[in-house]
């Protein structure tokens, strides 16, 4: 049976895709900022970081569940 600093750093912490994912978020939405111009390509990056944001906190929400139904107290 995993001790809790094994299940802590397994499941209790980001991985290194969503790390990146969600880099790439904040530099997209820095891209958009920066740019200030309203147009096509700037609403499909809102659209792609939008999804991404939405399958990141998926993906966290499952990982806290599953956390808790293994009756685990999260920090």
């Amino acid at each position: 049976m995993k001790n809790i600093k094994d299940i802590k750093k397994s499941e209790g912490m980001l991985n290194s895709a969503e790390v990146e994912e969600l880099k790439w978020v904040v530099e997209e939405i820095n891209n958009v900022a920066d740019s200030k111009d309203l147009n096509e390509e700037n609403l499909l990056k809102l659209e792609n970081i939008l999804t991404t944001l939405i399958n990141v906190k998926r993906t966290y929400t499952l990982r806290v569940i599953k956390l808790l139904k293994q009756n685990h107290i999260l920090d």
